[in-house]
C-alpha cells in the first residue's frame, strides 16, 4: 500500500519492520517474473537502499532477469523442487546427526549448488552452500565432521554474500562469526585482508 501510494517514510518503515517477509516476497514473487523498471520493483530496491545501505535487490533482480531462457529453466526447478527436496533432506539430517543422512544430503546438495553456481544464482548458491557447511560442521555430527570442508564453504558464502553487497543481516553474522571460531580452532592465521 505504501509503494502504491508512494509515501516513502511507509515503505522505508515496512521494510525495516518486516525485513524477512519483504526479503522473501521480492525473492520468491517479484524476481522470477518482473525486472528493473517496474514500479514496485524500483520502490522496493530504493527502500532496502536507503535503509540498509545495500544494492543488494538491484544487484540481483538485475543478474535474474538477464539469464538466457534456458538457465530460467534450469531456475525455476532448481530453487523450486530441487530446493524442496533438498530442505527435507537437509532437516532429516540435523535431526538425526547421522552420518549416512549427512551424505545423502551432500549428494542431492553437491549437484544443485554446481547447478545454481552454473547459472549464476549466487543468493541461493550462498543459501546451499550453507547447507552444505553445517553438513560438515562438527556441532551437528554423530561423529567429528570435517571442520575444514565447513571453513572452506562458509568462507565461499562470505565472498558471495559480499559481491551481492548482501553482508548486513544476522546470518551473515552468524556465518561470519562461526567462520571465524572455525579459523581460530583450526589454528590458521588470518591474512591481512580476512576480517
Amino acid at each position: 500500500m505504501a509503494m502504491r501510494v508512494n509515501d516513502i517514510r511507509a515503505q522505508d518503515l515496512s521494510v525495516r519492520r518486516n525485513r524477512q517477509v519483504a526479503l522473501n516476497y521480492f525473492i520468491n514473487y517479484m524476481v522470477p517474473v518482473k525486472g528493473p523498471g517496474d514500479l514496485w520493483v524500483d520502490a522496493f530496491i530504493q527502500a532496502w537502499k536507503r535503509v540498509y545501505k545495500s544494492d543488494f535487490p538491484l544487484l540481483y533482480i538485475t543478474k535474474i532477469s538477464s539469464m538466457p531462457a534456458e538457465a530460467v529453466k534450469i531456475r525455476v526447478v532448481a530453487t523450486g523442487k530441487d530446493l524442496g527436496q533438498l530442505n527435507l533432506l537437509y532437516i532429516t539430517a540435523v535431526k538425526s546427526k547421522s552420518p549416512k543422512d549427512w551424505e545423502a544430503f551432500r549428494a542431492a546438495g553437491i549437484p544443485l549448488e554446481e547447478k545454481l553456481s552454473g547459472i549464476q544464482d549466487l543468493y541461493f548458491q550462498a543459501v546451499v552452500l550453507q547447507m552444505l557447511g553445517d553438513s560438515h560442521f562438527p556441532d551437528f555430527q554423530d561423529g567429528k565432521g570435517d571442520p575444514e570442508k565447513s571453513f572452506e564453504l562458509w568462507g565461499k558464502i562470505l565472498e558471495i554474500r559480499r559481491e551481492l553487497d548482501y553482508d548486513n543481516d544476522q546470518q551473515y553474522e552468524k556465518v561470519h562469526r562461526d567462520w571465524k571460531g572455525l579459523r581460530y580452532d583450526l589454528g590458521l592465521e588470518p591474512d591481512s585482508n580476512e576480517t
